[in-house]
């Protein structure tokens, strides 16, 4: 029935879900032939009217093939537990940084926090109420400089639930013996660094002003060695849009497979003109897949699989700052930074407490809610995108700024078609 391409193994489905989103919207005709894409299906298809038809009312498809690489493979399963966990917390540890990034958000080093471990055990307590428990370490500090602090919290999860997954993203500023803790003790890495040393020296120095890129480029090299599951995240600013497939090639030489790149937003001396980030992303995504990579960008090209919410947020995430509060955002890292919007707990000294109107709010913001998305292309994919991206460029977590919008939208749609010349 139809031709199909670019399939993803589509993920477990709820049968509301289904029901929202089963959809196909036209994207191209051509000669008599018209080609759909669906969002829940993350595939494009060549469909007559009578097969568009019969596709929708018997809701399958025939003819899925497993052609995924063992990379993305990984990713999916990093994925698919963090949709079917129950139990998740994040955890930042710290804010101190051994990095000095020129583009940061999240003012390291600035307060001198560190998370106490007993609020750690607390709030393992308090999120481990199944026999499942994901934690991601993250902040706004480099998370490894509480090496020993990450230990302690993983040894008491590791007693409170029989299957416990370790997330954690690093600067990858470590040494040989943190590499190896790495290893052993983490199941999925994601590794921020922004390119060829010209690009990561001068937009990711070290604390003191020295050179990143060679430490970072042998924790690279060492975790491909190791078939670590593991992906990089680019920061893109003025200085590097332009160099977008080059910055792809690099990471491919360094036998990387799954690369994102997200631009810098509303900083006037680095921040990107989107119109140029979706010009040369769309020519690196291109030849990515030419090359047997997943090249992504969380913020500007969304996933092609059907979704409710743009990021966990509308499921209020469990974050947890070094200062004992508890933040719906990776972005809100303390109490000092941050949209303070998105606290909506705190830890006040033996029990967890929490602003139960905040949490409601919160939970509102689905896609179905944000009406500038009724109608938009990517309304099951972005579904509404970042909040906190829509709080600081339009002031309201439910609008959504309107240049960023066009430009996912029209990146999106230009390569839908680039699939459909190329592949039908």
């Amino acid at each position: 029935m139809g031709r199909l391409i670019k399939v993803y193994k589509p993920p477990p489905l709820n049968s509301t879900f289904i029901d929202q989103v089963f959809d196909f919207k036209k994207i191209f005709e051509k000669k008599g032939k018209s080609y759909y894409f669906s969002p829940i299906r993350g595939a494009l298809y060549e469909l007559t009217p009578l097969e568009k038809k019969k596709l929708k009312k018997e809701r399958k498809v025939e003819g899925i093939v497993d052609v995924t690489p063992w990379f993305l493979k990984k990713w999916i399963e990093y994925k698919n537990f963090s949709q079917i966990s129950s139990s998740k917390l994040h955890i930042f540890p710290t804010t101190q940084c051994n990095a000095s990034c020129i583009y940061c958000y999240a003012r390291p080093n600035e307060y001198n926090y560190k998370l106490d471990v007993e609020i750690a055990k607390k709030a393992v307590d308090l999120v481990a109420t199944t026999n499942s428990l994901e934690i991601c370490f993250h902040g706004g500090g480099e998370p490894l400089i509480e090496k020993e602090l990450i230990s302690e919290i993983i040894e008491y999860a590791k007693k409170k639930c029989n299957n416990v997954k370790i997330i954690l993203q690093s600067n990858g500023i470590m040494n040989k013996a943190t590499r190896r803790w790495v290893l052993k003790n983490t199941d999925y890495l994601i590794i921020s660094c922004d390119g060829p040393p010209e690009i990561q020296n001068k937009q990711r120095p070290l604390k003191n002003g020295s050179e990143s890129s060679p430490i970072v480029e042998k924790t690279i090299r060492f975790f491909v060695k190791h078939n670590m599951a593991f992906h990089v995240m680019c920061t893109i600013t003025a200085y590097s849009v332009l160099r977008m497939d080059e910055i792809v090639n690099y990471f491919r030489k360094l036998g990387v497979k799954i690369i994102g790149m997200n631009p810098v937003i509303k900083k006037k001396e680095y921040g990107v003109d989107l119109d140029l980030f979706a010009k040369y992303f769309l020519k690196a995504r291109i030849w990515a897949d030419s090359h047997g990579l997943l090249l992504l960008s969380p913020q500007m090209f969304p996933s092609t699989q059907g979704k409710p919410q743009g990021c966990g947020f509308s499921n209020i995430m469990f974050c947890l700052t070094p200062d004992g509060f508890v933040s719906n955002c990776y972005e809100t890292v303390s109490s000092k930074v941050g949209h303070r919007e998105f606290i909506y707990g705190r830890f006040n000294g033996s029990a967890f407490k929490f602003d139960q109107k905040k949490i409601a709010w919160m939970k509102k913001r689905r896609v179905e809610n944000l009406s500038y998305c009724r109608n938009c292309l990517l309304r099951w994919t972005c579904a509404g995108g970042c909040a906190a991206h829509s709080l600081r460029l339009t002031g309201d977590i439910f609008k959504q700024p309107k240049k960023k919008c066009e430009v996912k939208q029209r990146l999106f749609y230009n390569y839908l078609i680039h699939l459909i010349k190329n592949h039908f």
